[in-house]
């Protein structure tokens, strides 16, 4: 008599790209064809980007054309209502945007939707991070940010491993960056992903990702 099968857990870590822009297009469309279904269920926290409204437009716009039902979560200044939660139950991919890693964590945590999050992922739903959206899926995060300097932080390791990220990365060739370090990054540039199977890497969609120790 065989085993049951078990349920792989699926991550997505996108390192950047304005959605709107099409610079993730072909990582949206790899996402939603790993869902077995006419239109997947799509959750969406804009909240990294204080709700901002653009972004959630162009996100809902972009899933539509792409064939699936998007629901965004709107948590900045906002109290959570039992219909979020229930979303999140049904969700066949849960999408974190990007914007600030800080007010990301903080929000999550103070309305208790993180373990919600980890429940339903851990159930079979697919975990979607873009820049801070993917910060938090790991121990320690870099970016480089706007003006070309590089931010550092803590994320909150949902996918449980020991690497870290390196998120918008263009190069090494920066002063700033130690290699006396011997922590082990992934580092992602904007338009490409790391997809994770049960918290390890698998294979990269779209630009080209690849590992350094600093």
């Amino acid at each position: 008599m065989s085993k049951k099968a078990t349920r792989k857990t699926i991550a997505i870590a996108i390192g950047g790209g304005v959605q709107r822009n099409g610079e993730t297009r072909v990582i949206d469309r790899f996402v939603l064809s790993l869902v077995k279904k006419a239109r997947p269920n799509v959750v969406f926290f804009p909240t990294a980007s204080k709700d901002r409204e653009d972004n959630i437009l162009s996100f809902i716009n972009e899933y539509d054309r792409l064939g699936s039902d998007v629901y965004t979560i709107r948590m900045y200044r906002r109290r959570l209502k039992k219909v979020d939660f229930d979303a999140i139950d049904s969700a066949d991919v849960i999408y974190l945007g990007g914007g600030n890693v800080t007010l990301l964590k903080r929000s999550l945590l103070r309305q208790s939707m993180l373990k919600h999050i980890e429940r339903r992922y851990k159930q079979g739903g697919i975990l979607v991070g873009n820049s801070a959206g993917a910060a938090i899926f790991f121990q320690n995060y870099k970016a480089f940010n706007k003006s070309g300097a590089i931010e550092t932080g803590k994320g909150l390791n949902l996918l449980d491993t020991d690497l870290n990220v390196f998120l918008h990365y263009r190069s090494l060739d920066k002063p700033s960056i130690s290699r006396k370090k011997t922590k082990k990054y992934i580092a992602i540039p904007d338009s490409g992903a790391m997809v994770f199977i049960d918290g390890k890497p698998d294979r990269m969609v779209g630009a080209e990702s690849l590992y350094i120790s600093i």
